[in-house]
């Protein structure tokens, strides 16, 4: 009895040895210490569990999610709205992201502001939403009425869906204040590292072909059964991990985050090859439509003119019926100069491998000249490419493009003392 309680307070003491071990391993390697607050939200994004709309730092592109329309090529189906619980937010009727309960506002007249956009524009509008709102609403007149800032962005979104979305809500009757179009990266990496590969036109909805086509055949359904399997596998395990006793375990956590960067190199490889899948079955006008065959730069130099036109028929669109519009593009931490990176940052948010820093450096110079020519035209446009590049704190989340809490706070600041300064003077 006397060896068994003796094994047994030895056996504690190692586990509170590898337990304070592992505290210390966990600062070290992440730059922060240990908290089951964060641990438990990281394990959640891994799961798919995060309250409200799914991971609002991560991609909320997730083909299950959404259907076809007509005019925008993709939104999300409200219908999930009775199958899955979102938090604090719903899908609207229109296919797009809103708060269920909108906060009061004191009139029924306020300042109405559409952000417009990808991924980036749609966290933005609830991440930086309402600093912005509460910035407008210290000008006077909107004290009185308000200010609502409103999502018509969707993970994926890339020109001249921002532009044909306009077009639908005004069609339907949908009335506007201000128009924030918040994009740049969706319209040049999206259709070189996905549609381009697919040979789908580089300017259609990201893999339309796969939208239209139903379930794939062949080798591109071993493909994507592929992707399908590691997301499972991925949050199969965040979700073990999130159970009793392990959730509380410094050492566990530390375990799943090892296991979890590992499961996330493996699902960017599926994704990666299903990507790549040029197709061998055969496919049609219906899932490729025009041929489009390109060399070098000259790809880049069409996504780029597309996006300029369709900014410039916004700003026309808006114009037209008494609304102001306000184009930004959008920050990024691959340009040369953009950001100085956190350690944290160099870990999780800066890849010399993947695709999306060539296109960014090759593809932002050229972006950057259309916003100049859209300036001398008479559009509002300001560029937001080096807004960080102060900023020595962590604001990139993943190796694409999306901000955390803070980042979206300094760009909604940013953007709210433009706004602040026209539209105090405006009539």
């Amino acid at each position: 009895m006397r060896k068994l309680v003796l094994s047994g307070l030895l056996g504690a003491v190692l586990l509170a040895v590898l337990e304070v071990l592992s505290f210390g391993l966990f600062w070290w390697q992440e730059g922060e210490p240990f908290r089951w607050s964060k641990a438990n939200a990281m394990r959640a994004r891994s799961a798919g569990l995060v309250p409200g709309a799914p991971a609002l730092e991560e991609r909320i592109q997730a083909f299950p999610d959404e259907v076809l329309q007509p005019f925008l090529g993709f939104v999300i189906d409200p219908n999930l709205n009775q199958k899955k619980t979102r938090g604090p937010l719903e899908i609207g009727p229109e296919g797009f992201y809103r708060r269920r309960q909108a906060k009061a506002l004191p009139s029924d007249d306020p300042l109405r502001i559409g952000v417009f956009g990808g991924s980036v524009a749609f966290v933005f509008s609830f991440r930086g939403g309402e600093v912005l709102s509460q910035r407008l609403q210290s000008l006077e007149g909107f004290a009185e009425s308000g200010v609502a800032v409103e999502s018509w962005a969707l993970g994926g979104y890339k020109q001249p869906q921002q532009l044909m979305t306009l077009n639908w809500l005004l069609a339907r009757g949908h009335e506007l204040d201000v128009v924030i179009n918040l994009d740049g990266f969706n319209d040049i990496a999206l259709a070189q590292t996905e549609n381009r590969f697919r040979q789908v036109s580089p300017f259609y909805p990201r893999s339309w072909d796969v939208r239209v086509a139903g379930v794939p055949a062949g080798e591109a359904a071993a493909r994507v059964g592929r992707v399908a399997f590691e997301r499972q596998r991925r949050q199969l395990r965040a979700e073990r991990f999130s159970a009793r006793p392990w959730r509380w375990s410094a050492t566990a956590n530390l375990l799943w985050l090892a296991l979890d960067r590992r499961a996330a190199q493996a699902v960017a490889r599926a994704e990666a090859a299903a990507a790549e899948l040029a197709g061998e079955e055969s496919a049609g006008f219906l899932e490729r439509g025009p041929t489009y065959r390109y060399r070098g730069a000259d790809l880049v130099g069409d996504l780029v003119s597309l996006w300029e036109r369709s900014s410039r028929l916004m700003h026309d669109l808006c114009a037209a019926r008494g609304i102001r519009y306000y184009h930004f593009l959008q920050p990024n931490q691959y340009p040369e100069g953009a950001k100085p990176l956190s350690r944290e940052e160099r870990q999780k948010a800066y890849s010399t491998e993947r695709r999306y820093r060539a296109v960014v450096q090759a593809g932002y110079p050229l972006l950057q000249q259309a916003g100049a020519r859209l300036v001398a035209d008479g559009v509002a446009f300001h560029d937001l490419t080096m807004l960080f590049a102060q900023v020595e704190e962590t604001l990139y989340i993943d190796d694409c493009c999306h901000l955390n809490q803070r980042g979206n706070e300094l760009m909604a600041a940013a953007i709210g003392e433009i706004l602040e300064a026209e539209l105090d003077s405006a009539p």
